[in-house]
């Protein structure tokens, strides 16, 4: 012979259940987050442009601002600028020169190391892979007959590593340094919690 009836059972055993569930609930949302927020991060920096072997004789710039994309990963547009005049390039008996004008722009994805490698809560070490579109533009004096166009060691596509560390000068500010395949700078970051 059955103690309960089927409906006072479920009905008590749907009750434990959602006790249980709010127990959990609670629990969970008590214990501290200590995992660090990486996102909500603006970058902006300047340093040395290279492409390839051909280091840019002005600085490079770049701006960037990182969203978080998963624990310890974060996903950021960025823009990036580089603009020089050249040194003489005699046609025909003359001397002429340009103006190099370079926007690369896309994605950087970074993975943070920190927790792997158990580095202090000041520093942060990451490892990225930027993908873009680089747009170039190589305006000659006025006059020159030869050839113009794109500025001919700029890979308009490309996918650049990158290695960097981040020091936290205070809980919203810290300063940057990145090396990647195409440049290498260095700045301040300006985070957002």
């Amino acid at each position: 012979m059955c103690l309960y009836s089927s409906t006072a059972f479920y009905r008590r055993v749907a009750g434990t259940l959602a006790a249980a569930v709010v127990l959990a609930a609670n629990s969970l949302s008590a214990q501290p987050d200590n995992r660090e927020p990486f996102g909500r991060t603006f970058n902006a920096g300047m340093g040395p442009g290279y492409i390839g072997t051909v280091v840019l004789p002005s600085p490079f710039f770049i701006i960037n601002y990182e969203y978080d994309l998963f624990r310890n990963a974060t996903i950021a547009p960025f823009l990036g600028l580089a603009s020089y005049s050249s040194g003489p390039h005699p046609y025909a008996g003359k001397n002429y020169f340009y103006r190099a004008t370079i926007l690369p722009m896309g994605l950087k994805a970074t993975y943070y190391l920190d927790r792997l490698l158990r580095i202090p809560c000041r520093w942060d070490v990451y490892l990225a892979c930027s993908a873009g579109y680089a747009y170039s533009e190589r305006r000659w004096d006025l006059g020159y007959p030869g050839s113009k166009g794109t500025v001919a060691e700029v890979t308009q596509l490309y996918l650049h590593g990158h290695v960097g560390a981040e020091y936290h000068i205070t809980r919203g500010t810290g300063l940057f340094a990145d090396v990647s395949t195409s440049a290498a700078v260095a700045g301040f970051a300006f985070h957002r919690y």
